[in-house]
């Protein structure tokens, strides 16, 4: 029979861990809002800032799957200690072993590839051309008067709620957008009878959450524009 081990030390260590974790994903979306902030009060070093903010969430991703690796390591050792009947195993030994193999499949291209990098490089990028951010929205396909983007205005008023959207949400069978609490409750109230409220609206299939998906680039367009209209006032 296994030796009994006592992990609570190791647990508690990794519950902290999980806490860093969180503290991580705090730190990317602050980097995320003070990058805009730097790109667009000083538009002159764009370039300078733009290879800085990127190095800096390149390393909170690095820091993000280290951790997680080290979880994955040490969720390992303590599955394999049931098992183990020798009294003397060097279990730090197993978790360094443990922790060698995960990191040989790392790559650079993975980090730069996730998903808060891209979305970094995409938002300085919008910063840095606006006009091209707008010329991007002007194609999605939306039909009705009221939200359709034009040259002169995009609307980021939600045609459910009324309210100016936060979260916009995009129908991906008619194109409309709004705002996700709003639409998620309208959804879960009607059930079946959910359809777009759009007046108008050609989609007559009911919705459903599956339906959704949160429209990115407009979220982008909204959270820019507030930041512009705040530094007016």
């Amino acid at each position: 029979m296994p030796p009994a081990r006592n992990f609570g030390t190791v647990d508690q260590a990794v519950k902290s861990i999980t806490t860093v974790d969180e503290y991580i994903k705090v730190g990317m979306e602050i980097a995320n809002e003070v990058a805009m902030d730097f790109v667009e009060n000083d538009i002159e070093h764009i370039d300078e800032h733009t290879v800085q903010f990127r190095k800096l969430m390149i390393e909170f991703v690095r820091m993000e799957r280290d951790l997680k690796q080290f979880q994955e390591a040490v969720e390992f050792v303590k599955e394999q200690a049931k098992h183990i009947t020798e009294p003397r195993v060097n279990l730090e030994a197993m978790l360094d072993q443990k922790l060698a193999e995960l990191k040989q499949g790392n790559k650079e291209h993975d980090l730069i590839q996730h998903e808060k990098v891209l979305e970094l490089n995409q938002r300085l990028a919008e910063a840095k051309n606006p006009e091209g951010a707008l010329k991007t929205l002007q194609m999605a396909p939306i039909e009705d008067e009221d939200i359709e983007l034009t040259q002169q205005t995009i609307s980021t008023r939600c045609p459910y709620t009324g309210s100016e959207m936060v979260v916009p949400m995009k129908n991906k069978l008619c194109g409309h957008n709004y705002e996700r609490e709003g639409i998620v409750n309208y959804i879960k109230q009607r059930r079946k009878k959910a359809k777009c409220p759009v007046s108008g609206c050609a989609n007559e299939k009911p919705m459903e959450l599956s339906d959704l998906e949160e429209n990115k680039e407009l979220k982008r367009y909204i959270e820019r524009k507030n930041r512009q209209a705040g530094k007016r006032k």
